[in-house]
């Protein structure tokens, strides 16, 4: 009820209420909301649009009196984005998940840029407002979550880890301490090559912040079974099998993000193509189906990430 987005140039609108779609796939009481406009710039420059919200959940264990911090994220629009023309990442993850104590964590945003454009990662705090971090932050693998902070990994011989690959955008806690939830926030970097001086430069960047839930429960972690990395030449079908698990036989969702799927010609398909929760015994599988052709030769590679739940 007290959202705004901010555009950067001294004008902002505020959010409508908006009817939520229940997601029970991503857990009790949570459900999404979606809000389109269109803003136009009266000059080429560089812009932060931020999305703010007066408040965060009260049970926020990382950050000091969190019922009370608001909620702000962004994405930074440089002026050489404005020139040239460009799709910003779309993250097709949600940004809530849900783990277990003493198991190792691993969340991927599955960022896609439908230009090709290089993407990297990193942390970064949460924030209160465009510009200020919130108040008393701690990294979820901070000593106080921990009965015995030396033996907090997964394999419990050492220091819990909290990082993110600045490649791939995989984040990696090794292990969770504290029943609770955590919020944490990182950066996604978008590159271009300048065509004349053939250096990459940042076009732009996106901030997502998101909740992940420890819950008090003891699981096994599904596991995936993925093909190796490929290069083809062009008009070349790919048909490679992704394979999933669970060690106690629970139901698992398999799901498959990709800049590949943003080509307007020929992009790959999935089968089954709806993204639900399915029996996994033996084994659950989705097929992954691509017809290439020239158009989709380029130097980048095309990243294609898959998630387990």
């Amino acid at each position: 009820e007290d959202g705004s987005l901010d555009f950067g140039d001294g004008t902002f609108v505020i959010i409508p209420p908006q009817v939520a779609t229940v997601r029970p796939d991503l857990g009790p009481n949570i459900g999404t909301a979606e809000f389109q406009t269109t803003h136009t710039y009266q000059a080429i420059s560089d812009y932060k649009v931020n999305y703010f919200e007066r408040d965060r959940s009260g049970a926020i264990l990382n950050m000091f009196n969190p019922g009370d911090t608001p909620f702000s994220a962004y994405v930074l629009i440089k002026s050489q984005s404005i020139q040239n023309c460009n799709h910003y990442p779309r993250l097709n993850f949600s940004p809530v998940d849900k783990t277990c104590p003493g198991v190792a964590f691993y969340h991927n945003p599955g960022a896609v840029d439908a230009d090709g454009d290089s993407l990297s990662y990193e942390l970064t705090v949460p924030a209160k407002n465009s510009s200020t971090p919130v108040d008393g932050y701690l990294s979820p693998a901070s000593q106080q979550f921990y009965v015995n902070f030396n033996q907090g990994n997964e394999d419990k011989d050492s220091q819990p880890a909290f990082f993110v690959d600045a490649k791939t955008g995989l984040i990696t806690w090794d292990a969770p301490g504290r029943i609770g939830d955590y919020n944490i926030a990182f950066k996604i970097l978008e590159w271009r090559t300048n065509p004349s001086s053939g250096t990459p430069e940042l076009i732009s960047v996106t901030i997502r912040d998101m909740q992940i839930t420890v819950e008090d429960c003891v699981n096994g972690r599904p596991e995936l079974i993925i093909p190796d990395e490929l290069c083809v030449v062009a008009g070349t079908l790919i048909d490679a099998q992704v394979f999933g698990f669970d060690p106690e036989n629970n139901k698992v969702k398999i799901e498959i993000s990709s800049d590949a799927f943003s080509l307007p010609d020929g992009p790959p398909t999935i089968y089954p193509s709806v993204e639900v929760f399915r029996n996994s015994v033996p084994y659950d599988s989705v097929r992954f189906k691509w017809q290439t052709n020239c158009s989709h030769i380029r130097d980048q590679a095309y990243q294609v990430v898959v998630k387990i739940t």
